[in-house]
Order: C-alpha cells, then structure tokens, then sequence
C-alpha cells in the first residue's frame, strides 16, 4: 500500500485491503485519517516512517528504554549499559582491556544510526530531530589506505586506518557488509594484548567486508575459515600501521631527547601525536536535496553547522551546485597502499641477514668479514683452505720426522755416515799419490 502526495489518496492494490485492515486492527491507529496523518510528516515524495508502542515496563513501572535523558533520542537505562558491559567481558573469551569505557553507540540509539551506514545515502529523522550521520572512514587523522587480498576470492579490498579524534579509549575495527554495520571495533593485532604498552590504542580500522556471511540478527559475522583468516589479516595490517605510526615517531623522539637533552616538548608532542593530520582538514557535509556528500575546508566553516545544509551553502562558489559529481573513489585496480612500510621492510631485510648467517655457520663456512665484497670474501676463503692445507702438510711432515728418527730413518743415517767416510779416505789416498 502506497500513498500518493499529489492527491493525498492511497494507491489500491490486490492486497492493499488486507494491509489497510491489519493496520487499523493491530496498531495504534484507529482510521485512514490518523494513518494519512503520519504519512504527511514524511517529508519529501518517499520515505520509511517507524512507529513504536506498547514498551516493556520494568518491576518499576517505567519503560525498559530511556526516554527522558535526551528527548531526542531512545537510550539503554544506566543499569542496562553496566549489564551489558559484564555479558560482553563473559562472552568474549580472549584477553580483554580493563580501562575499556563503552562506546555511546552501544546505549544510545542516535549515536548508533550516526555509524550505521559506511556511506549514507539517507536522512534519518529520531524524535523529530535529524540524525547527523558521518562518513567514519573520513573523520580520523592521520589516515591511511592498505589493501586486503584474500586468497579464497579475486578481489582487493579497501582498509582503511587512522586515529579516533574524540576518544582513544574507543578503538578497534569497524566491519560493514555491503554498506551497513555489523561489529564495531572489533580488537585485533596488538590491541587484543593484554600489556601495559598499550598497543594500538586509539587507531580505527574501516573494512567493508561483502565477501563474508554476517549472522541473522546482523550483529556479527558467522565464524567461518574466511572469517577467521580476515581477523588474522587485519591484525597484521594493523601491527604495520601502528608500528609505522609510533615506534618511528618514538626513534625521532629518543633522538631528540640526545640532541636537546629535554623531554618537556616530547611529552607534549605524545599527547597531540594523534592530532595529527596530514594534509588540511576537510569536514564532510551530506546535501540534504541531492545526498551527496561534499568535503569543504574546516577553517571556511563559520560556527556550527546547520540541520539543514545543501550544496547551495557550500563556501567555495564554483561548488555550490548538485549536479556536480561527489569526490571520485580508487577502482579496485588502482587500490594501493598509501604508505611505505619502512619498519616492516627493516625487519624483513634482519630476518634474511639473520637466516643466511646460520646458513653459514650449519655450512660450516666462516662469516663474511666487515666491509669485505662477495669477491674478497671468496678470496678469503681461498686463503684460508690454503692455510689449511699447509698446516696439515706440516702435522704430516712433523709425525713422518720423527718416525724417521727411530725406524727406517736410522738405517739410512748409519748408510749416510759410512758413505761420507769413504769419500774422506779416497780423497786422501789420492792426494798422497799426488
């Protein structure tokens, strides 16, 4: 059943009566004119309107949501977000994090449907206030790409990293299935390591992940091979990231230390390290005619911005129009990190170097003198074959010498001596002839 804004009348279908009738019968509107009622509200030619009644009461008598705390938002009671925290720590069997503080998104509804999407082409309206829903991917600092190639399908698959402006305490990544959420900062790599480095603390990962099968109730993926692998690969990716992030800056810093002989301005630049941005930040704005979303200078924003932005507000003139086409995304054979690993290439380049020397030594071979070429180390080892060879050619002589000396050797030097004296006598006898 559909309803049309030109005549306010509703379309007939084959089941439109039967709709019509379990509407009036099993919902708290009573006629067609309440139902044309809430269907004016929509704003716009086409929407999706939910209604929500009859709420569970507690032993207390006050509804199972909070709706008092914020009038323009459905939130868990207190005591229902301290429970939920204590099923989550049961549940989750690994190592987990004692200074976790729970994201807003888990008891408040509007700052859940805020994230919902990882590229919202919808307005969302919550106790007659606009949701402003964010591109997460775009609202970290110090962002980079990597990319994801699983083995089990054809295809190369955007990560996105980066730092959480407003909470380090909320981390990890964040996984949709074809444009909607399903786990929420899922800890993997070194934040699942219970050590007091605080390891990947503060860094959000972004993943749409088509190619896994999320649960029935979309809150979590099935835990299959894939699933599994996509974890562990993530982790790396993850390792990388931070690696490259921190322990450099931490060798800057160590440096700097020895040059200025202060710690006062490396302190300081710790806590706004996070801050960091790469280029210019750049706030992301969804038009509310054409729901396109448009990136614009932080510093040309004056003030707050408004519930009701379009691109016919945007502060650069020559883009102050919807017909313009949003900001164009890396195809899936353009995809490319967006930053060297040097760290992980150190390591790789120690590892091979690690690898070959005990090669050597099982070989047997003497290990490549310092500042040598393959060339002089050949030679080298020609040199040391030869030493070799002359140092057993004089055991052997040594040992035959003294075996001369006490068995067939004396023999011969008995037969040497006689000969020389019989030389002796001929010389005389014929010198007196002479």
């Amino acid at each position: 059943m559909a309803l049309t804004t030109a005549s306010q009348a509703l379309v007939v279908t084959d089941d439109s009566e039967a709709s019509l009738n379990a509407i009036l019968t099993h919902s708290l509107l009573n006629n067609e004119e309440e139902l044309h009622q809430q269907l004016d509200t929509i704003p716009g030619k086409k929407g999706t309107k939910i209604l929500i009644w009859n709420i569970r009461r507690n032993q207390d008598g006050k509804p199972e949501f909070d709706f008092d705390t914020d009038e323009h938002d459905i939130r868990l009671p207190d005591i229902q977000s301290v429970e939920m925290e204590k099923k989550k720590k049961k549940s989750y069997s690994g190592p987990r994090r004692t200074d976790q503080i729970i994201p807003e998104m888990d008891y408040s509804l509007r700052a859940y449907l805020s994230i919902l999407y990882l590229k919202p082409r919808i307005q969302i309206i919550l106790r007659q206030r606009k949701v402003h829903t964010k591109l997460v991917a775009k609202n970290l600092s110090m962002i980079e790409n990597d990319v994801y190639k699983p083995h089990f399908i054809n295809e190369r698959v955007r990560i996105t990293f980066g730092f959480n402006r407003k909470n380090k305490d909320h981390f990890g990544i964040m996984m949709y299935h074809k444009n909607r959420l399903i786990k929420s900062y899922e800890k993997v790599g070194c934040q699942i390591k219970s050590s007091g480095q605080r390891s990947g603390v503060g860094v959000i990962g972004v993943i749409e992940c088509n190619f896994l099968k999320p649960a029935h109730n979309k809150q979590d993926f099935e835990y299959t091979k894939e699933y599994r692998l996509t974890l562990a690969a993530l982790g790396l990716k993850l390792n990388d990231y931070w690696r490259e992030k921190k322990e450099k800056k931490a060798k800057e810093r160590a440096f700097n230390v020895l040059c200025k002989h202060s710690t006062e301005e490396d302190e300081e630049e710790e806590e706004e390290e996070e801050e960091e941005i790469g280029k210019e930040e750049v706030a992301w704005l969804q038009c509310e005619d054409c729901l396109k979303w448009r990136g614009v200078p932080a510093h040309l924003l004056s003030g707050s911005v408004p519930d009701r932005w379009t691109c016919s507000q945007h502060p650069i003139t020559r883009n102050r129009s919807c017909d313009l086409p949003e900001e164009a995304e890396e195809t899936e054979e353009e995809l490319a990190p967006s930053y060297e690993k040097t760290v992980k290439k150190q390591d790789q380049v120690r590892v091979r170097k690690r690898g070959k020397s005990q090669e050597e030594r099982k070989r047997g071979r003497r290990p490549l003198a310092r500042g040598l070429s393959r060339t002089d180390s050949a030679k080298q080892e020609t040199e040391n074959e030869e030493e070799e060879e002359e140092e057993e050619e004089e055991g052997r002589r040594g040992r035959g010498g003294s075996q001369r000396g006490g068995g067939y050797g004396g023999k011969n030097a008995n037969h040497r001596d006689q000969r020389e004296k019989d030389i002796q006598q001929q010389e005389e006898i014929f010198g007196a002839s002479k």
